[in-house]
């Protein structure tokens, strides 16, 4: 980045009339000689333009900006920005990293802060820029940028402006050097010279000094108060004005802006106060009038507090957005709700979900963020945007979701969803202790068979599957409540023999499992993940039975799927990815195999599927053995062993011992391996095969299994 040009990421909320504050530009640059240096100061108080003017004078040629805003709560954005800011220090940073970051969500995920540190190592020199880290409200995020902090090396430093003490400036930098509000403050000079750019002549050393006092140097307060002095043209009256708790601000705001505006300006500022971006049509649907673009337009030129974004959008300043919102709070408290559920609608109209439900959230109106719930989760858990669901679910009240089964439902599934299946359970235990139609009974029996992937006992899966196919043939259909699309009488079904035959498989059972995925197959399936999943299954158990041909083609089936629909990072593809690696390493495509592994393990880590999770480290392990390199994956198993991830299913743990053995053999620690195989599942082909390999390798025949 070109120092005084940071771009759209540096574009900046700022005061029309800025003027040069040298001593704070000086004492910034021999800040950024640590390693962190602060700058902290209420809102108004200049962070923002003095970080601009900083870096149009600096001398350091590797600067990069991040500005945070509150969209930057989501990890998967915050991660892809911040890779982009520190691209400009060293182009191509960060983007093997970029790769391991958690796929949305609340976190940007240790791994990806492990790989970044990494690769910040090995840069050059240079200062990162963090402006307005305190529009975020997601702490995990703030503390994985902390972890990042702490363990960069020294050579970057790292400028951040917040309203309060960062939380993720670690501890030890946190009295390092920087600026408070104090340094901020203007000085009778600075605001002598804002006066005379504004009101266009001088005032007196006595007025200058009376401003000063009454506003402490708040930059924005001395911005309004030259305004109210060139509006208004008697200085003396404005600065008398002048004082109290912030009260000079309100009291500007109402009688210097708001009461000499014509009704029609006036009443669309306070209703337009409510959006958090300005367009014409979006202000026409909140307003209920037209003309809005042509108002933007003439409150641009007025200057009337409103800054462009980066994606070319108006909005108001913060502070004079806050103030606005007050005043129509103490006006028409009633008025804010409503004119926050007509911006949900239009962003609902214009296909923005996401958006809508925030305004939604903000009015209180439970229904309509449920209405959005209902309506769209399915469609955002296709995306691999669930995390945004139990967002928006996490919002209403949880008094009023316990009195609603179906909501309940809705949190089971999302939940379970993204891998909280201990949140599920406790969500779905509450059904045992109320009664509730028997049709929710059947949809909750329907998503604890999803359980499977995630250690449930098979057997227990099974019972659930009968349950369901059972209560599905029982029931009327429009009994069976339909959650985010997914719990139809007739996904039900497909969902309980989908997992039945993989707890089958599980145990042992392969080919039950098999000849019920076949026949599944030969349906028109209604929901495209349904139909990946049950691909994906029969694919890999065709891959582990020997049948490579027939593993390909259904895994390859699921993926030209996927494409069509725009599904290819969604989990259902991970049995397929697994699948196609496990035949790609059979045919020795050994680079081909790993890019195949690389596809299955980010949507199974994502959402800690702790069965995907071994299948993979099963795959993985034996792609090292075809590598010749059984040291990396003993390695590999031995760090899924200590994941935590709780014992896979026999079929799964059998495999899984059958992989280690042969490691250790490829080894030549042919203890090590027989301790392994000291009880074989009589079913097992893997470890019946590592059995006959151990004899042969111990000259035992006689010792191998007929």
């Amino acid at each position: 980045m070109t120092p005084g040009d940071p771009g759209a990421e540096g574009e900046r909320e700022h005061l029309p009339y800025a003027i040069p504050r040298p001593r704070l530009v000086s004492a910034l640059d021999a800040a950024t000689e640590a390693q962190v240096a602060l700058v902290v100061g209420a809102a108004g108080y200049g962070k923002s333009v003095l970080l601009r003017q900083w870096l149009a004078s600096t001398s350091r040629s590797r600067v990069g900006w991040l500005r945070l805003d509150e969209r930057d709560d989501d990890g998967a954005r915050l991660a892809r920005r911040l890779v982009a800011a520190l691209a400009a220090l060293e182009p191509g940073i960060g983007e093997f990293a970029l790769e391991h970051a958690a796929d949305g969500g609340r976190s940007m995920g240790d791994l990806f802060i492990a790989r970044l540190v990494e690769e910040l190592h090995a840069m050059p020199a240079g200062v990162l820029v963090i402006d307005e880290v305190d529009t975020m409200r997601n702490s995990r995020l703030l503390l994985e940028i902390q972890a990042l902090i702490e363990q960069s090396p020294p050579s970057l430093s790292f400028l951040v402006a917040s309203r309060t003490q960062p939380l993720l400036v670690p501890d030890r930098l946190a009295e390092g050097p920087g600026l408070g509000q104090a340094d901020l403050a203007f000085t009778p000079d600075e605001a002598a010279l804002l006066f005379r750019r504004v009101i266009g002549h001088d005032l007196t050393r006595d007025q200058v000094e009376a401003a000063i006092a009454r506003t402490e140097g708040w930059a924005v307060a001395l911005h309004l108060t030259a305004l109210a002095i060139r509006d208004h043209g008697d200085a003396e009256q404005v600065l008398h004005h002048l004082g109290g708790e912030n009260q000079f601000i309100t009291a500007y705001v109402t009688a210097e802006v708001l009461s000499r505006q014509p009704p029609s300006i006036r009443r669309f500022l306070l209703h337009t106060s409510v959006l958090r971006r300005l367009c014409g049509p979006l202000c026409d649907a909140v307003t209920e009038d037209g003309g809005g673009a042509a108002m933007l337009e003439l409150l641009d030129r007025e200057s009337l507090f409103l800054t462009r974004t980066a994606e070319g959008d108006l909005r108001y300043h913060r502070l004079f957005r806050d103030l606005l919102r007050r005043r129509l709070r103490t006006d028409d408290p009633g008025l804010e709700r409503e004119l926050l559920c007509r911006a949900g609608a239009w962003h609902l109209a214009e296909g923005d979900a996401a958006a809508a439900a925030e305004y939604f959230i903000e009015a209180e109106d439970w229904d309509l963020v449920l209405d959005v719930v209902a309506r769209h989760g399915r469609a955002f858990f296709e995306q691999g945007r669930t995390a945004t669901v139990i967002h928006w679910l996490d919002s209403v009240p949880s008094a009023l979701r316990t009195e609603r089964p179906l909501v309940e439902l809705q949190e089971a599934v999302v939940h379970t969803m993204v891998g909280s299946t201990l949140v599920a359970a406790e969500v779905l235990e509450r059904f045992a202790h109320r009664p509730v139609p028997f049709g929710y009974l059947v949809a909750a029996d329907g998503v604890r068979t999803t359980w499977v992937q995630w250690n449930a006992a098979p057997g227990s899966v099974i019972a659930a599957a009968d349950r369901v196919l059972a209560g599905v043939e029982a029931t009327p259909p429009d009994e069976i409540p339909d959650v985010l699309g997914v719990t139809s009488a007739e996904s039900l079904r497909v969902i309980a023999l989908v997992n039945r035959s993989r707890a089958q498989w599980y145990r042992g059972e392969a080919e039950r499992a098999r000849e019920t995925l076949s026949r599944l197959l030969d349906e028109d399936l209604p929901f495209v993940p349904w139909r990946n999943s049950a691909l994906g299954s029969l694919a890999l158990l065709d891959a582990w039975g020997g049948r490579l041909r027939a593993a390909h083609d259904a895994g390859s089936r699921a993926l030209v799927l996927s494409s069509r629909t725009g599904l290819l990072g969604h989990q259902s593809l991970v049995d397929a990815n697994l699948a196609l690696a496990h035949v790609l390493r059979e045919r020795n495509l050994l680079n081909e195999a790993e890019l195949a592994l690389d596809r299955a393990l980010a949507p199974a880590a994502r959402i800690e599927r702790s069965v995907h999770l071994a299948l993979h480290a099963v795959e993985a392990a034996l792609l090292d053995l075809a590598r010749r390199d059984a040291r990396r994956g003993l390695r590999r198993i031995a760090e899924f062993l200590a994941s935590g991830h709780g014992r896979p299913p026999p079929a799964v743990a059998a495999r899984l011992r059958a992989t280690e053995a042969r490691l250790w053999l490829a080894a030549e620690d042919l203890l090590a391996a027989e301790q392994l195989l000291g009880e074989v599942d009589p079913w097992s082909v893997e470890q019946l095969a590592a059995v006959v390999q151990l004899a042969v390798a111990n000259h035992d025949l006689a010792g191998a299994p007929a």
